[in-house]
């Protein structure tokens, strides 16, 4: 197997790399067989069927051999230093073996001993082992010796150990223990799972994430437990298990080890012998679910059975980054790796999946700019093999970026295969600026190649202003294009001189580009922007021809704006050959000067912009009817009436300003049919004949009176209406608009009778207010007097209670008398007969408005007055 050799297919990237190692360890295969294997991160242990150990350095050398055990070695394990390796055999023998002092220390037992784990982090070579006989035992040293302790029996053989200080783990038949060394108690228990196969069968596998957390996996189920403490008033923590999540994986579990901190990879074990080799799983301990699974190719897999494997790793390497893991069988051990970016980015590009090699080196600070920049070339370079040239193109921007080097070499490239015009959209302008024989090339080519994306380029690009930052040098390019049209006259080249031309300072030159007549319908040609910008209009004022050849649209504009240099009557004159060039300059002219234009003085161009109308069936024609006022009404009508295409609504319009309203209204009814405008032209005329003609130009039509009806109420009597209807005409849906009549009618009446309410309810009100108005008090003035005999109003000082003072008329005017007096006067100037009713009134003011019909007697005024008196006198 080489490197990154795997099972997975081609179009799935796998996720680990598996390596089988070779040199020594392949040599040492062949004569031995291999049972058991630790690991260190500067070499590994492997344990033999013959009771030797092997170890291998980094470099799978063999260094150093150990003939330890008589018979199968089954347990080794390395202490994190790596100085210390201890192992156990089926003799029952545990030796320590201390590299540094060359020095082994041997403990024996009575019966084979079939796990074994070293404290990883003690100097005092602490190991826990157990076998057949059942027993767990910790071995740690004394004052003089090692001493052996007993600290769990007679539950059945313990098939599979654990240490990470100050816990040990094991498993026998029952089920999985936790024990704590320093406390030297139990922390939990976690019984076997069920249905899960005997330990004869496939042992159970346990795994350390730090020394709190234990994974067990046994069978097929995958078991988290947690160790949590309390702590005590007084006294040492106490330490308990919380079993978290429970797994069904699918397969025996054969081999677990960490993998990253919260997934662990798994060797499983397919219970159909002999159907397929072990895999590798990596499966999340948060989910349960598998994200990977990947078969190795185990040599002679048919004939071994789960005991033959070994699934071991560095357990004092961090738990939280990805680890390696040893795969061991009997005749071969591979190295299982997670894959590094690296891999991701070689199988990428291995796969031409090049962006997404891209996307992980730039995602990962360990890849150097130069690095990222080989794979974009590297991608680019695939894209030419495969002839890809558009794609090429259009990831240039984004993969050369600023890099104004890398866009030179590409640019070159193109070039050399004549692609350039793919890369044309995307070639920097700024930002990289790039030298000015890059940009030269890239004209030259297109020049050469494609003259009408040669013209696009010099409009899009800056425009040179004869300093250092400009892209191109037109002078140079303005010799080519003359040779070229010398040779090859198309307008893409005459357009394309004329810009040079005019970038040059050759204005007159650049103008003449375009006034030799060969070009025509150029979409926004600037020959107008510079006859304004260098105030040419003069030299073009009779070019007129050539120029709405150019753009009818822009040569209008500019010979109406200047219509005091060049007079609408030249312009239309050189038009003659083209009527549509007349109707629009004179439709611009009419639009935009108005007023100058409705004179006298341009009556024949109103004639003939009329003409030209009519000719070309503009809809601006009604527009010219209503507006123009130099143009002669009976003339148009007849030009109307006598069009090949029909203007119904320009000749009822011309009928309307002949006073022809009736015959405008029969052709709105008749030949146009519209109800709206018919009704609409009605109310404009304020005619009452025209609304009897309405009615007798549409009784012939039956649609049109049921659009009447439908509208009857609003703006047409519907009696009348109705009654002018002839008996027997069909009217369609007559029933619903006669129906819809009456609803408006019964609704009319309805308002009418709700308005009535209303005005009575307000005329009360009104009244009400007026009454209350009218009988409010007067404020008088004590001292005031008699307007016609200016005597003393209310003369208190003369009244007695038994000869109360005269009574007072006030009115709303502030106007003040004495009954007597005003009743005087006013049956004099009325010649008012003895014993008749004299009418009051303000003889000053006339108004006749007084407060309680004129007259205000107030008895508690006079009351008053007395009281005063009184106390006046008294004083």
């Amino acid at each position: 197997m080489s490197e990154n050799e795997s099972q997975l297919s081609d179009s799935s990237e796998p996720f680990l790399n598996y390596a089988r190692l070779q040199d020594d360890v392949e040599t040492q295969s062949e004569t031995e067989e291999f049972t058991c294997i630790g690991i260190h991160e500067r070499y590994i242990a492997v344990g033999t069927n013959s009771g030797k150990i092997l170890l291998f350095n980094g470099k799978n050398k063999l260094f150093k051999v150990f003939k330890s055990h008589v018979g199968r070695v089954n347990a080794i394990s390395i202490d994190k230093s790596g100085d210390t390796i201890a192992s156990a055999g089926e003799d029952g023998f545990v030796y320590v073996q201390i590299l540094s002092e060359n020095n082994r220390i041997q403990h024996k037992y009575t019966t084979a001993i079939r796990a074994l784990r070293l404290d990883p982090s003690s100097k005092d070579k602490v190991f826990v082992c157990g076998g057949l006989k059942g027993q767990v035992i910790l071995n740690k040293k004394s004052w003089f010796s090692y001493q052996d302790m007993v600290i769990h029996e007679n539950e059945g053989p313990i098939s599979t150990i654990a240490f990470a200080y100050p816990f040990v783990a094991w498993c026998n038949e029952y089920g999985t223990k936790v024990y704590n060394v320093e406390q030297e108690s139990s922390v939990t228990y976690v019984p076997k799972p069920e249905d899960v196969p005997s330990t004869n069968e496939i042992k159970p596998k346990l795994c350390w994430y730090g020394n709190s957390r234990l994974v067990i996996g046994w069978g097929e189920v995958l078991t988290s437990v947690q160790l949590n403490f309390k702590s005590p008033a007084t006294g040492n923590r106490i330490w308990f298990g919380e079993q978290g999540a429970v797994f069904r994986v699918g397969f025996w579990i054969n081999g677990v080890a960490i993998f990253d901190a919260d997934r662990v990879s798994l060797l499983a074990y397919n219970k159909a012998e002999g159907i397929e080799p072990p895999s590798i799983h990596v499966v999340s301990l948060r989910s349960g679910e598998s994200e990977s699974e990947e078969c190795l190719p185990i040599r002679d897999f048919e004939t071994l059975a789960p005991a033959d494997y070994q699934f071991e790793w560095d357990a004092t390497a961090p738990s939280s980054a990805p680890q390696p893991v040893f795969l061991l069988a009997p005749r071969m051990i591979v190295r299982v790796t997670p894959r590094s970016q690296q891999d991701h980015i070689d199988w990428a590009v291995a796969h031409h999946d090049f962006p997404a090699a891209i996307a992980i080196a730039e995602r990962s600070p360990e890849f150097s700019a130069q690095y990222r920049q080989a794979l974009k070339e590297q991608h680019l370079d695939y894209l030419f093999a495969q002839r890809a040239i558009p794609q090429a193109a259009a990831i240039c921007p984004a993969y050369c970026g600023k890099d104004a080097q890398m866009w030179e070499r590409w640019i070159a490239r193109f070039n050399g295969i004549q692609k350039l015009q793919l890369l044309l959209p995307y070639i920097p302008l700024n930002e990289p600026r790039l030298p000015l024989p890059v940009y030269t090339l890239v004209l030259n080519y297109v020049l050469y190649n494609d003259v009408k994306a040669f013209l696009g380029l010099i409009r899009a690009w800056p425009r040179p202003l004869g300093n250092s930052a400009d892209l191109y040098d037109p002078k140079g390019l303005v010799s080519l294009l003359e040779q070229m049209k010398a040779s090859k006259p198309e307008p893409a080249v005459q357009e394309a001189l004329a810009l040079l031309y005019e970038m040059t300072g050759d204005v007159d030159r650049a103008i003449a580009c375009y006034l030799e007549g060969s070009l025509t319908n150029v979409a926004d040609a600037p020959v107008f922007e510079w006859v304004e910008k260098y105030e040419k209009v003069a030299a073009v004022a009779q070019k007129a021809l050539v120029l709405f050849r150019l753009s009818s649209k822009q040569a209008a504009t500019l010979f109406v704006n200047h219509m005091e240099e060049v007079p609408p009557q030249s312009v239309v004159k050189q038009l003659q050959a083209e009527p549509r060039f007349q109707e629009a300059y004179l439709h611009e002219l009419f639009c935009t000067h108005t007023s100058e234009y409705n004179t006298e003085e341009f009556k024949s161009l109103h004639a003939l912009q009329l003409d030209l109308l009519v000719q070309f069936d503009s809809p601006d024609l009604l527009f010219f009817l209503e507006t123009s006022q130099e143009y002669d009404v009976p003339t148009a009508l007849n030009r109307c009436l006598h069009s090949a295409t029909p203007h119904t609504r320009e000749v009822i319009y011309l009928y309307s300003r002949l006073g022809d309203t009736s015959r405008a209204l029969q052709m709105i009814v008749q030949d146009l049919g519209d109800v709206d405008m018919a009704l609409e032209f009605v109310q404009k005329w304020k005619d009452r004949d025209l609304w009897d003609d309405l009615v007798r130009y549409s009784i012939v039509k039956p649609a049109f009176v049921g659009a009447l009806l439908d509208r009857a109420g609003e703006y047409i009597n519907a009696t009348t209406l109705i009654e002018c209807i002839p008996e027997g005409m069909e009217i369609p849906q007559l029933k619903e608009k006669l129906i819809h009549v009456l609803g408006n009618y019964s609704l009319e009446l309805e308002l009418r009778q709700g308005c009535n309410t209303i005005l009575t309810s307000d005329m009360a009100e009104l009244y009400e207010r007026l009454v209350k108005k009218k009988m409010a008090g007067i404020r008088l003035n004590p001292d005031a007097v008699c307007t016609i005999c200016q005597q003393e109003l209310f003369q208190i000082r003369k009244a007695t209670r038994t000869c109360p003072p005269p009574a007072v008329v006030a009115f709303h005017c502030s106007h003040l008398y004495h009954r007597s007096c005003l009743e005087h006067v006013c049956a004099r100037f009325d010649n008012v007969k003895e014993g008749e009713k004299v009418k009051l009134r303000c003889i000053r003011c006339e108004s006749g408005e007084a407060h309680e019909d004129g007259v205000h007697e107030s008895q508690d005024a006079v009351e008053m007055a007395f009281e005063l008196q009184e106390e006046s006198e008294s004083e």
